[in-house]
């Protein structure tokens, strides 16, 4: 049966034996209560820091860096940056060379994003729980997604995804679609990708802090709004609600949704997962700019959907096999009584999810069906592609594909979500430490950091090597702050 064109994500259906998929909705909710570390514990910091810095020494230290890089990393413009450094009274002191942005402690910059999202939002009190908000509810903060417990959000190592029947049965003479919508919706060709292929993602205040903290593992909530709260109202008004219980659950899987995402964000953006991109998109997919720019483009189009997700429960288009689908390229709706009679793409500022009864008979299944769906909509916008004269589905189509063909692959669906899921599953994201430290000594007697490199202390350091103005370090270049524990005629002059 035909696939929409999207990310087929991390579903997989086992026999009805297999206790770990086949929860009870208690099961499901059921939360371990170990204590985790606080909020911006250093370890966390040291490590979030790292991560943000794309695994490149700065001359400030790797407990800075740069608003600049915080955009990159999450896919954001200028003004998005500016609105959030207002925001959290971001330092302006000490502005980057290129003055495009300024610098800032990772540990400030964790402390303010957390005070700010402590005042305006709903906040954990430790890391490694997500607070998540059921309709008429009081707020939960006790999720755990921690980064023990996030691997076993998806399905098992090497599993194939198979098909998610998730295409709405349509037709050119359906009354509620008009005739290019029912062309944007069977085919996502290169015309109709051409201009969805922007690498800015259009968040809003609360979003962009919550996207911070979340890459410090801190992940709060935002407070319903009277606005969201009117949405709702017309959703139940319309008949579109949850069956008893399942409502807690679909909040609960939408923040740990995130929280998976989160993981294989920072992982990419470390340089951690070179085996995972040559694996899926080829051998030039790791060291190639633009490549890693759409992939990370990608990745953050998944998270902010999964961030804005409006369900609507049940779809009209449900089949019995059929988990959940979207509408990527429809209509903009005003009104929740239009979702049940019209395509909807959105619903006011909110992305339409249309869910079905099967999303329900399977909540250890309900993250993949989210980012699953997260895929399909705007703006992420990837292909089923065709190789070997049919679709690319499954691990060793999807392998081909990225093997002989990666300008294909980096389209495909299936390659996104096969390098999604080995991530999640591969790449350990541990609990902190950054570079890590090795035996080696500095001038000072403190230990190299994992690079076998040693920084000079102070806010302004300048290493001398040779009596020349920089050191030579692990990057293979010369820096001002760093240099090789192993040199003999190195030194450090403060200012």
């Amino acid at each position: 049966m035909a696939r929409v064109s999207a990310i087929a994500l991390l579903v997989v259906l086992l026999p009805l034996g297999d206790a770990r998929r086949h929860l009870s909705l208690s099961h499901v909710i059921a939360q371990d209560h170990a204590e985790n570390e606080a909020l911006c514990a250093a370890t966390i910091v040291d490590q979030t820091c790292f991560e943000i810095n794309g695994g490149i020494k700065h001359d400030r230290g790797d407990d800075w860096t740069q608003t600049t890089q915080i955009r990159d990393l999450l896919s954001a413009d200028e003004e998005t940056m500016t609105r959030l450094w207002d925001a959290i009274q971001g330092p302006t002191e000490h502005p980057t060379s290129d003055g495009q942005g300024y610098w800032i402690s990772c540990d400030s910059l964790c402390h303010k994003v957390v005070a700010y999202a402590q005042a305006n939002g709903i906040c954990p009190q430790e890391s490694d729980r997500a607070c998540y908000v059921e309709s008429g509810q009081e707020p939960d903060c006790t999720l755990d997604v921690g980064v023990a417990a996030i691997p076993t959000f998806g399905p098992g190592k090497d599993v194939d995804l198979p098909d998610m029947h998730d295409k709405p049965m349509l037709t050119e003479t359906d009354p509620n679609i008009s005739g290019s919508l029912f062309q944007a919706l069977g085919r996502f060709g290169e015309a109709s990708k051409a201009n969805s292929t922007a690498d800015i993602i259009d968040y809003d205040l609360w979003e962009t802090v919550e996207r911070v903290a979340n890459l410090f593992r801190v992940y709060p909530s935002r407070k319903a709004s009277l606005d969201e709260a009117g949405v709702e109202s017309l959703m139940e008004s319309s008949g579109s609600f949850f069956p008893s219980g399942y409502g807690r659950v679909h909040a609960q899987k939408e923040a740990e949704a995130k929280a998976y995402m989160g993981i294989v964000i920072r992982a990419f953006n470390a340089k951690r997962t070179r085996t995972q991109m040559t694996r899926w998109f080829g051998s030039r997919a790791y060291t190639d700019p633009s490549v890693r720019r759409e992939i990370l483009r990608v990745l953050n189009s998944v998270d902010h959907m999964i961030s804005n997700v409006l369900p609507m429960y049940p779809g009209p288009k449900c089949s019995e096999n059929t988990y959940a689908y979207v509408y990527p390229r429809a209509h903009t709706c005003s009104y929740a009584s239009e979702l049940s009679t019209r395509a909807c793409t959105k619903l006011g500022s909110k992305f339409v999810f249309y869910l079905c009864p099967l999303y329900l008979k399977r909540p250890a299944e309900m993250i993949e069906t989210l980012v699953h769906e997260g895929s399909h909509h705007a703006t992420s916008y990837t292909d089923d592609v065709t190789f070997e004269g049919k679709p690319a589905y499954g691990r060793s189509p999807c392998q081909r594909v990225a093997s002989r063909d990666p300008s294909k692959a980096i389209k495909n669906a299936d390659n996104f979500c096969y390098y999604i899921q080995d991530v999640a599953t591969e790449v350990a994201d541990n609990g902190g430490g950054g570079r890590g430290s090795s035996s080696a000594r500095c001038l000072d007697g403190s230990q190299a950091d994992g690079d076998g490199d040693c920084r000079c202390a102070g806010e302004r350091p300048n290493c001398y090597q040779g009596g020349y103005s920089g050191c030579d370090y692990s990057e293979g270049t010369r820096a001002r702050s760093y240099y090789k524990a192993s040199c003999r005629n190195c030194q450090c002059v403060r200012y």
